[in-house]
């Protein structure tokens, strides 16, 4: 390490860009997960859908660790370095068990990350390449998000540029959904943290009845959601444009959901979803830009 450390700092860099290298972290399906199955981790159908297709490129993938593994793993190696939260885990997500968040796609990853503990000097400089060059996705594991930033050395945090999230179905949502939600918006976006993002990926789950579902629907404009999102049922949209990023990127994911006949609240849904990709994205963008 001594003769690493006598290189001249560009050559550092060099070898640095060439160990975190570009194109490694790259999961595109069910195939390249570890053992545990994607099933046990989900909590709610609309989750890890960029395990299923378009991955993006240069991602990491952070998911809460499936807690009956956690339980195995807690026995054997505790204590466990990263911070250990509650989440909730059958498929009615009534249980609450205690795990923690893992890289889903770290076998893959063609780099050694322990080059980051050897000292403060080579934490410097590598941080800027590993924390930089990769988009951190969440998916819908919204309870992972705090965990792992606040894991993580200040530095390391504000070297972050780029993460990606789900929003779970809005008629779906519980109460717990959405303390989960605005915690770690306001964390994301309390200066405090010294969190600096320049790009935001949020993929929104739609609900679409039919192949026409959207055809005679009237999708809310960009001056609806100035006033929708002081509601409510938007509270979460609220919450999500105190971060301030250069880019947003925003995805609707769209299943099958029932008419919207069958209740007011999903005739709502319909037209927000509707409206993700025009109204929603120009308003989120215009809310969330630094200037």
């Amino acid at each position: 390490m001594a003769s690493l450390l006598s290189l001249p700092t560009e050559l550092r860099l060099h070898i640095f860009s060439q160990v975190f290298s570009m194109n490694a972290p790259h999961i595109s399906s069910d195939e390249d997960l570890p053992n545990e199955s994607l099933e046990r981790i989900r909590h709610q159908k609309d989750t890890d859908t960029r395990f299923i297709a378009n991955a993006r490129p240069h991602t990491l993938f952070i998911r809460n660790l499936d807690p009956l593994v956690f339980r195995t793993i807690a026995t054997l190696t505790w204590p466990c370095w990263r911070t250990v939260y509650e989440v909730r885990c059958d498929r009615f997500r009534a249980r609450v068990l205690d795990t923690t968040y893992q890289c889903m796609n770290l076998n893959s990853f063609g780099g050694d990350i322990r080059l980051l503990l050897v000292n403060h000097q080579l934490h410097v400089e590598a941080a800027r390449l590993f924390y930089g060059g990769y988009t951190f996705d969440f998916d819908t594991h919204i309870e992972a998000i705090v965990p792992f930033f606040a894991d993580i050395t200040p530095f390391s945090r504000s070297c972050i540029r780029s993460i990606a999230l789900t929003k779970r179905a809005l008629p779906y949502d519980k109460e717990y959904d959405r303390c989960e939600w605005s915690n770690t918006m306001h964390y994301l976006s309390n200066p405090q943290h010294g969190i600096a993002l320049q790009c935001i990926h949020l993929d929104i789950i739609a609900g679409k009845p039919g192949e026409h579902g959207w055809d005679d629907v009237s999708p809310f404009v960009f001056a609806d959601f100035h006033v929708l999102v002081h509601t409510y049922s938007m509270s979460w949209l609220k919450d999500l444009i105190k971060i301030k990023a250069a880019e947003v990127n925003i995805r609707a994911i769209v299943e099958h959901c029932p008419p919207a006949s069958s209740s007011d609240a999903m005739a709502d849904y319909i037209r927000f979803s509707a409206s993700i990709d025009d109204g929603l994205t120009a308003f989120v963008k215009s809310a969330m830009s630094p200037s």
